[in-house]
């Protein structure tokens, strides 16, 4: 069987200026406007270490579209938490039932208008949002259970809000990566940059779903269908490090990763051009 040279594009610290000359955007990264505690109420921003929030402001909405307040984040740099990326927590009262939020940028352009709770979708007609429809991100059932972004990636379109998970505040959010790109390309092979193998695999984008997440000991990695060809089921630390694989065999849609070995976090399962992240406890 021919040997495949396989190429994993995976960039551990890679900022966007080597995509296209300029800083990554800061986003909103995880909203609280539950929480029993006042303080604990509010809203987060990540974006690149080092970059100043100066100049920008959080401007939150009424259920009608009207501004509720207008909150400066000036004075603030975005610290080094993960990966050359970080997060800043800020203190933003809101009403328990819900609301929106825009965040602005110093040119006064609106980089994110999102909204939450009974507010559902929120049409702004006063403020810089003015004209604009919200983002619908979800409904906080619990107070210590925040709405987040979770994902692997660099900017805001890398993640998606996910079910309120544990208010991790001026934190990287559970079940997250910054800074981060996840596998993109795989040739024709199942090993890290430079190394051989005689097993074939398929380089393609596949359904992927991986049980139990969070794992303990071993995760199943199920492909929505079969392949007709041998596809392998790659994990790896998230510096790149390749730690295992489990093979599909012909006509098989599901593999077994052993993770007992490993540390409590963060790692990547890839099949093809598809990745995820599964989480060991």
């Amino acid at each position: 069987m021919q040997k495949h040279l396989a190429f994993f594009i995976f960039s551990t610290f890679l900022s966007i200026s080597a995509l296209n000359g300029q800083a990554v955007a800061s986003f909103i990264n995880e909203v609280n406007y539950l929480a029993s505690n006042p303080t604990h109420r509010g809203v987060e921003i990540a974006g690149q270490a080092g970059s100043s929030l100066n100049g920008w402001s959080a401007v939150t909405y009424n259920l009608n579209g009207t501004v509720n307040t207008v909150n400066d984040l000036s004075n603030q740099v975005i610290p080094s938490q993960q990966n050359g990326y970080g997060t800043i927590w800020y203190d933003v009262e809101q009403t328990g039932n819900g609301g929106g939020i825009a965040l602005v940028n110093p040119n006064g352009g609106v980089e994110q208008f999102v909204s939450y709770g009974a507010a559902g979708v929120i049409t702004a007609v006063a403020g810089p949002a003015t004209g604009l429809t919200s983002q619908f991100i979800g409904i906080q059932l619990v107070p210590n259970k925040s709405l987040q972004l979770t994902g692997t990636g660099l900017g805001y379109l890398d993640f998606i809000w996910a079910l309120p998970g544990h208010s991790t505040r001026g934190g990287v959010n559970l079940n997250q990566v910054l800074g981060l790109l996840p596998p993109v390309l795989v040739y024709g092979g199942n090993e890290a940059i430079g190394q051989n193998t005689d097993n074939q695999s398929v380089a393609g984008v596949f359904e992927l779903t991986i049980f139990p997440n969070p794992v303990v000991d071993q995760v199943q990695v199920r492909l929505a269908t079969t392949t007709e060809t041998t596809a392998t089921a790659l994990l790896f630390d998230l510096k790149g490090k390749l730690l295992g694989r489990a093979i599909f065999e012909e006509n098989q849609a599901s593999a077994m990763l052993d993770m007992s070995q490993l540390p409590a976090g963060s790692y990547m399962v890839s099949v093809g051009n598809t990745a995820k992240i599964v989480v060991k406890n």
